[in-house]
């Protein structure tokens, strides 16, 4: 979240700028100001320099935020390395519930993630683990190893 509004708040704040700069600037009104745009006509376009000035600067600040520059005080967040956990509920079609947690370590960028292993714990639902690496993506099959799964009616 903090990310978007980071990114909101820089074209914000960019569009403010560029519209403070063009009130500042005098109006045209010479024979190009009066011109009707025709098909072609390559003289109706003119260049917007605050804008181009501006959009380099934007970028320039993007890319100091995402690689820790420390030409800027702020910078986003890199990847969650370290460990956690959730838990699901799993019911059957009877009507019981059971609860398993999934334990999920994620290893620095670069590193190798070791597989480990948890207790199953009692009932039908089962104690999952799962290792990965920061800045990749896994999917974790909760049920793979519960005693009733989702195509079973859970």
């Amino acid at each position: 979240m903090s990310v978007l509004l980071f990114y909101v708040a820089l074209f914000v704040g960019a569009f403010l700028l560029v519209k403070v700069i063009r009130k500042s600037m005098t109006s045209q009104k010479d024979f190009t100001s009066l011109k009707t745009v025709t098909f072609g006509d390559e003289s109706a376009v003119t260049p917007d320099r605050a804008a181009s000035v501006i959009s380099v600067l934007v970028i320039f600040v993007i890319w100091a935020a995402f690689t820790g520059s420390k030409l800027l005080p702020f910078h986003v967040p890199g990847p969650f390395t370290g460990e956690t956990q959730f838990t699901y509920t799993v019911e059957t079609p009877e009507g019981q519930k059971d609860e398993a947690t999934v334990f999920v370590r994620v290893a620095p960028f670069g590193e190798e993630a070791d597989p480990f292993e948890v207790p199953p714990g009692e009932g039908f639902a089962k104690d999952d683990a799962v290792a990965m690496t920061a800045s990749r993506s896994a999917t974790i099959l909760f049920d793979k190893n519960d005693e009733i799964r989702r195509k079973d009616g859970a």
